[in-house]
């Protein structure tokens, strides 16, 4: 299964959002492809939609670590922000470490925003 990777958290809920549809969009298309995909943001962003609050990164962190460990390819979407991203930083951390093949995928060039 490849894991996908992507900035999520921001000040700005309407930039939240757009993150969230880039992923699903991005998670979207490997699925298309017959591949088996797994994204935290699109799995997640709904039901943090329906908590009182984010719990943030100290929360999804055991969650997101748990699956991701039991990925066997990480794709990092870099959207703007991601190598600022506290929790990007940690799931490419922890992939190194497991020695995963990461691929960095640049959104110019995969044109997320542009499609339906």
């Amino acid at each position: 299964m490849i894991y996908v990777g992507s900035p999520y958290t921001h000040h700005s809920s309407i930039v939240m959002d757009e993150r969230a549809r880039d992923v699903a969009k991005y998670t979207a298309r490997l699925i298309g492809q017959g591949k088996l995909a797994y994204s935290p943001i699109a799995h997640g962003h709904m039901i943090n939609g329906y908590l009182k609050e984010d719990p943030g990164w100290e929360y999804w962190k055991e969650h997101d670590i748990w699956m991701l460990v039991r990925c066997i390819q990480f794709h990092v979407l870099c959207l703007d922000g991601w190598e600022e991203s506290v929790g990007l930083k940690a799931e490419i951390q922890v992939a190194s470490n497991r020695l995963m093949p990461i691929e960095y995928i640049d959104e110019k060039h995969y044109s997320i925003r542009s499609e339906p």
